[in-house]
């Protein structure tokens, strides 16, 4: 079967309040991987042992779905923030919802997974279906099924298939090199045992309102059940494959379905409570299952002072006012203070200031840094970023007009492109800063739109962005593509239906003129809440 490109699954609540920062003498580690880095707050061992797990589940799913394998140093890497508590989370994300228990968010700035410890221990038993079910091995796999689904996948899929599909593998046990699919998590098999059910006419249709509180535990539940009885056999893997296919082709999913299975919809819980008696788990043993090398070194001690409300400015969980006034800068200002002189307290502030409050303040700090360090990639982009929202913002650095700022931009983030050409966001700001120029959109900004998305397809920044540029030089079917993991979110509200609509429209060969108005619309891509529930 082949995977089918959604869209990330992004978050972006507005905090009223930043939760307190922790002061506890609390020691946070990096562990690196090829294709993971790992932040933790936990023990070394059990972060060395998801990391582990991590690179071989990431290993054994390319194999399912014949993915081939990316050398090295071709993709960015995974993040992920293994938090030992919920106050952990709380300093992410200050409003998550008590039934989170991990979540993976992505925007301009960033892309990660964080997930909850929950003093699990990853259990070797003789069979390794007798395994103990490891929560957090359960949140972190859920996860990044969804980031791979997000990297491969190149079709529309129905709702309940993206969140079925991250449920279906993420309740895999590994061992050694042996992995086993299909494992019914605690969680969703006690919510099936529930009298009541969402109707399956709705979860085909993907109704808005099974995403509500009171229907959400329901409709994950429910999803995972009808994938997995998709997955069971080689023949309904035929049949979900053509379903998706009419799905594609905008064919009545109700009618569809039942043409392609053979189930009425109405009969539809029956065959699923029926099939959970004779439900299987599927166990593999993988050809050349990798031990790949993990470095685990220390984070500075300004970390735990630092790391999170970085981490929660990387991922754009926090929004400022106006003049960057807000509880969670001042508390982060307030923590940079107690660590003077310190490159990753600073890096960490000046990011801060970028993406949440007021850009021009990171460039005292950002300008001498970059200087010194002319390789550092990453000051480089934020510097420029600086610079070009300050442009876009009316705010001029003494001696600079508006042209000559937006092409200090341009070169400084060309710079760090040059040094680092997997950030994405360095390709989505250098896009952007090309609109003063005469001819635009020109190749540059084309190009690096293209890039971004194709790097991190998560972003929906990025994808509209390359989609804006595409329709704007008459490439129609690319910028469909770039389009279409926004119309896969279940949580992409009426983004996903912004999203849905171009799509139709460029199917449909509507001119260009039409499609233009329909994207010029106020109704943009946006992330209601979501997460891997506990």
């Amino acid at each position: 079967m082949r995977l089918i490109r959604t869209c990330g699954i992004t978050l972006a609540f507005a905090a009223s309040a930043f939760a307190p920062m922790a002061h506890a003498a609390k020691t946070w580690m990096k562990a690196e991987s090829p294709h993971f880095i790992v932040y933790s707050d936990t023990d070394r061992k059990t972060t060395e042992a998801y990391v582990l797990r991590l690179e071989q589940y990431r290993y054994a799913i390319n194999l399912f779905y014949a993915q081939p394998e990316a050398e090295d140093g071709q993709l960015p890497k995974f993040k992920m923030y293994f938090l030992e508590d919920r106050k952990d989370m709380q300093q992410v994300w200050p409003k998550v919802p008590d039934y989170v228990a991990g979540f993976y968010t992505s925007c301009v700035e960033d892309q990660a997974a964080f997930a909850i410890d929950f003093d699990d221990k990853i259990v070797e038993k003789k069979k390794i279906t007798d395994q103990p079910e490891n929560t957090s091995q359960v949140v972190i796999f859920h996860e990044y099924a969804h980031h791979f689904m997000f990297e491969n996948a190149d079709q529309l899929y129905p709702h309940w298939f993206v969140e079925g599909f991250a449920d279906y593998y993420g309740g895999s046990r590994m061992q050694g090199d042996t992995i086993a699919v299909g494992v019914p998590a605690m969680g969703r098999s006690l919510t099936l045992q529930m009298t009541r059910r969402l109707n399956y006419e709705d979860v085909l249709r993907n109704a808005p309102h099974m995403l509500k509180r009171d229907k959400i535990d329901l409709f994950y539940a429910q999803s995972w059940l009808l994938t997995h009885w998709f997955m069971a056999t080689p023949e309904r893997q035929a049949q979900l494959s053509s379903y998706i296919e009419a799905y594609n082709h905008r064919e009545d999913p109700v009618a569809s379905f039942e043409r392609i299975t053979g189930v009425a919809v109405k009969d539809l819980p029956r065959v699923l409570s029926k099939y959970t008696n004779t439900m299987q788990v599927e166990v593999f043993r993988v050809k050349d299952m990798p031990v790949p090398a993990i470095a685990v070194s220390d984070m500075p001690a300004s970390a735990r002072d630092m790391l999170l409300p970085d981490a929660s400015a990387r991922v754009c969980m926090q929004r400022g006012d106006k003049d960057g006034d807000t509880p969670f800068i001042q508390a982060a200002h307030e923590a940079a203070d107690r660590w003077p002189g310190d490159d990753y307290a600073n890096r960490a502030m000046a990011r801060i200031d970028i993406v949440v409050g007021d850009e021009s303040k990171a460039v005292p700090w950002l300008k001498p840094y970059a200087a010194t360090h002319p390789d550092d990639a990453e000051i480089l982009a934020m510097l420029g970023e600086s610079y070009y929202l300050m442009t876009m913002h009316d705010k001029l650095a003494e001696g600079e007009t508006r042209t000559s700022q937006m092409k200090r931009a341009r070169e400084l983030l060309m710079h760090a492109y040059k040094r680092d050409p997997l950030r994405a966001a360095t390709l989505y700001y250098l896009s952007r800063a090309q609109q003063d120029l005469p001819g635009y959109p020109n190749e540059t900004a084309i190009n690096a739109a293209i890039q971004a998305h194709i790097l991190v397809p998560a972003v929906s920044d990025y994808a509209v962005t390359a989609a804006d540029l595409l329709i704007r030089t008459d490439r129609m079917g690319e910028a469909r593509d770039m389009l279409v993991p926004l119309s896969n979110n279940p949580h992409g509200g009426n983004g996903a239906i912004w999203a849905d609509n171009i799509i139709a429209a460029i199917d449909a060969g509507k001119p260009k003129a039409e499609i233009i108005k329909l994207f010029q619309t106020p109704v943009q891509p946006e992330a209601p809440e979501t997460g891997t529930k506990k």
